[in-house]
């Protein structure tokens, strides 16, 4: 909260499969521009990844302790962190709420804003594959594209790199 000023944004970076402290140490977007926009920055650790397991060592021992582990789950954590900072800091009752992530926190960031409007007035996902899945898109595509590439160039080429 070093640059926030009341009723400033906040900049809510959505968790994804990791230690929260890689993907806040390598996120130099929100802490690059949190000055500028007097912006409040919020990296919050995605439940059963880094040290926030709720089971503790036995989290992942078997499906029982893993049923906690669903998207669905992770948006609620943040939408109710969001609240409780919302109500509990002075001044931020008001401030606008920005959501953003990466890969699969981009793709949560998106998802965030889709069920929960009323909590954030915009998502930033970076290479995030929202539209990546086999009834909506076609995954394979791309390989395709690719190996007749490489195949024109050279028909020995996409078999090389196969076995390789």
């Amino acid at each position: 909260m070093e640059h926030w000023k009341p009723d400033g944004p906040i900049w809510f970076y959505a968790g994804n499969e990791g230690d929260i402290f890689t993907f806040a140490n390598n996120t130099g977007f929100m802490w690059d521009n949190a000055k500028d926009f007097h912006a409040m920055v919020i990296f919050m650790e995605h439940r059963y990844y880094g040290t926030s397991m709720p089971y503790g060592k036995k989290s992942m021992q078997n499906l029982s302790m893993a049923g906690y582990l669903t998207v669905e789950q992770a948006l609620a954590d943040y939408a109710d962190f969001i609240v409780h900072v919302k109500m509990t800091v002075s001044g931020a009752r008001l401030s606008p709420v920005v959501i953003m992530g990466g890969s699969y926190g981009g793709m949560l960031a998106t998802w965030f804003r889709i069920k929960y409007p009323h909590l954030c007035v915009g998502a930033l996902a970076a290479s995030a594959p929202i539209l990546q899945f086999p009834d909506i898109y076609n995954c394979e595509g791309y390989n395709r594209i690719a190996t007749k590439d490489f195949t024109d160039y050279s028909p020995k080429c996409s078999e090389s790199i196969r076995r390789s």
